[in-house]
């Protein structure tokens, strides 16, 4: 699952989705995105179970994220995420 979006003026939102057993990432986050990543699980994933990268600033909300190959979640390239 790839979130990715240049334009402000929408705010996308990823809500009550079981994101498992990916061949690669979860959750991809980046082109500049501000999305809303709410009450999911994200679990058993080949690579990380969330990358937040290209200066996107998503907020993760009450989502359980664990038993990856890699890191639950990577935060890269200038970017910054509120993760409750």
């Amino acid at each position: 699952m790839m979130v990715s979006t240049n334009d402000f003026s929408h705010i996308q939102i990823v809500s009550h989705c079981n994101i498992v057993n990916s061949l690669q990432c979860g959750i991809i986050v980046g082109g500049t995105s501000q999305c809303l990543i709410e009450n999911c699980q994200i679990s058993q994933n080949e690579r990380n179970g969330c990358v937040i990268r290209d200066s996107s600033s998503p907020t993760v909300i009450n989502c359980q994220i664990s038993n990856h190959s890699f890191n639950g979640i990577t935060i890269c390239d200038n970017s910054d995420a509120q993760i409750t």
